[in-house]
């Protein structure tokens, strides 16, 4: 029905555009990658560091993700501080708004999928921890 999402594409590849921007930019990774090799500046050292052509630079919904959105309830905000090396995030980059992750996640670039929490537990949306995030 045209009231679900296609679950074969991530959130930001849901339009013939969006898919389309990430075939040419695979393809274009793709020709870069083989002249890279032919010319011999792409040694397998390289290559592995930098990785073979992609669509996105990321997995779909890794645990950052996940921490992104639910950072606002135990045991996420823990663990949100340890992936951050002992502190919070810059506030401007921590999720506030639903909105603007929205619009966010519809861009080509973007793969991250609203976890399950969001849908059915309103609590993570609101801070009760007392920490001091930041403005």
């Amino acid at each position: 029905p045209d009231t679900f999402r296609d679950l074969t594409w991530p959130i930001g590849a849901q339009t013939p555009a969006a898919q389309a921007e990430l075939r040419t930019k695979h393809k274009e990774q793709e020709r870069a990658f083989e002249m890279q090799m032919r010319m011999g500046i792409l040694d397998e050292t390289l290559r592995i560091i930098t990785g073979t052509p992609h669509h996105y630079g990321t997995f779909y919904l890794n645990p950052g993700f996940v921490l992104w959105f639910l950072f606002r309830q135990e045991p996420f905000l823990r663990l949100h501080v340890e992936l951050n090396d002992g502190k919070f995030d810059h506030a401007d980059r921590m999720f506030h708004d639903i909105k603007a992750a929205y619009l966010s996640s519809t861009k080509a670039s973007e793969v991250k999928e609203l976890p399950p929490e969001l849908y059915c537990n309103p609590e993570v949306l609101r801070h009760n921890s007392g920490v001091d995030l930041g403005t």
